[in-house]
């Protein structure tokens, strides 16, 4: 069970991990993410995209020669997907007495091509709308382990810089 963030004499919990549904939960109200996967080069790539929950799966719409790798029929490619927002509820607004909440949801595992004229059907009909006016001609499906996290913010001043103190790029400067 998470723990709730807290304030008291010990000062603010400022994480808590969430359960499962409540990831879910919060994925549904949002429409952008981005997408970690390793590019054709080998090295780690991020791409920015708009998805739809659909039951325990993220699915996004894509082509094939985008900047998203789409794996052949029946192959997988690994992903690491994110989404965040701010915490939705009444009276959640920041204010001097109520710091801001925020949460952030991972989905870590795979993206599989969506096929089959009756699976592809059911996946043409999601909420899901693209950025470009070209639509995708590929559905894939993200599958995998969910975590997340709610986060109270900090306030700003704490990262301020006392006046008088210099600022260095590294510790041999």
């Amino acid at each position: 069970m998470a723990e709730a963030l807290r304030t008291d004499d010990r000062g603010p919990a400022q994480v808590e991990v969430l359960p499962e549904h409540v990831c879910w939960t919060l994925l549904r109200t949002v429409r952008v993410g981005r997408v970690a996967f390793c590019g054709p080069d080998g090295r780690p790539d991020l791409r920015p995209l708009n998805f739809v929950v659909d039951g325990g799966s993220v699915v996004v719409r894509t082509h094939r020669g985008g900047s998203l790798p789409v794996p052949g029929r029946g192959g997988a490619v690994d992903i690491a997907f994110e989404a965040d927002g701010p915490h939705p509820g009444p009276g959640r607004s920041p204010g001097p007495d109520r710091p801001a909440l925020v949460w952030s949801v991972v989905l870590r595992g795979t993206a599989t091509p969506v096929s089959g004229t009756t699976a592809a059907l059911e996946v043409a009909g999601l909420p899901l709308a693209p950025y470009w006016v070209e639509a995708g001609d590929v559905f894939l499906r993200m599958t995998g382990t969910v975590t997340g996290r709610r986060v109270l913010v900090a306030d700003p001043h704490a990262w301020a810089v006392p006046a008088g103190v210099r600022l260095t790029a590294s510790a041999e400067e």
